[in-house]
């Protein structure tokens, strides 16, 4: 994913998470392009859940409630 295509914001799904030097970080997966992104702002965040990504930063998690009505 182009570095310019990660300052719109995203959903992605949480594949797994991992505790680095700079704080814990999730791998996460959109239309089939996994990136590495910080949970520094969603703490609570475990795999399998939908974040919202913006500049490799996960904002805030994705309920399935909000998701429903959305679509």
């Amino acid at each position: 994913m182009k570095s310019q295509a990660l300052d719109v914001p995203f959903e992605a799904t949480i594949l797994r998470i991992e505790e680095g030097e700079d704080g814990r970080l999730a791998w996460v997966e959109y239309r089939g392009v996994r990136v590495q992104v910080s949970l520094a702002f969603v703490p609570n965040a475990r795999p399998g859940d939908r974040v919202l990504v913006q500049g490799r930063v996960a904002l805030s998690l994705i309920s399935e409630e909000s998701d429903h009505a959305v679509h």
